[in-house]
């Protein structure tokens, strides 16, 4: 992950990995869901890492529905 703002956004990769695991666990404040939106469209690794948690998140849903 780069350590700073991608391509003129105003959020580094370490801050939106913080947001998305956030997000996780609800909805985010407007401002940080602004900055995510736009820190997304310009960073594959972020988006990646935003696909990770979707799939470890239904992972975890299909377990607790097993018996």
């Amino acid at each position: 992950m780069s350590t700073g703002p991608v391509d003129g956004d105003d959020i580094d990769c370490r801050a939106a990995s913080h947001l998305l695991s956030a997000a996780q666990d609800g909805p985010l404040p407007p401002d940080d869901e602004r900055r995510l939106a736009a820190h997304l469209p310009v960073c594959r690794m972020c988006r990646n890492v935003q696909g990770q948690l979707a799939v470890l998140r239904q992972g975890v849903r299909d377990l607790g529905r097993e018996d």
